[in-house]
């Protein structure tokens, strides 16, 4: 299975949700911490093409700095370049809100709404 990872466009009152994925429909590798009470995705500020997305993105890894990553005890502030590896997003529907939609039309491509939800 592809990677994804759901991301909600701001400066908006109605949100719209992105599917995130990488290109080549590989698996996106994040970095994270973890200790006895609980776990963290690393964030960093989002890379120019994302940043209308959020203001805040994954730490993305490739899968060599994933084993760096792993086996050291570097700073997450080490691993942040420019180098990131690919990903792409597109806007899809706002199903993707309930639980109780569970299928494939979730991941399709939508045409971004606009505006507010309420006028």
């Amino acid at each position: 299975m592809q990677s994804l990872r759901f991301g909600r466009q701001q400066g908006t009152s109605a949100k719209q949700p992105y599917y995130h994925k990488s290109p080549e429909g590989s698996l996106l590798l994040f970095a994270g911490i973890w200790n006895d009470h609980g776990a963290c995705i690393v964030t960093r500020e989002a890379a120019e093409d994302l940043a209308n997305i959020h203001h805040r993105q994954p730490l993305l890894l490739s899968t060599e700095t994933m084993i760096q990553w792993l086996s050291s005890n570097a700073t997450p502030g080490s691993f942040v370049t420019e180098d990131q590896p690919p990903i792409e997003a597109y806007p899809v529907s706002q199903r993707v809100n309930k639980p109780a939609h569970n299928d494939p039309s979730l991941l399709h491509h939508v045409e971004p709404f606009s505006g507010d939800l309420f006028l």
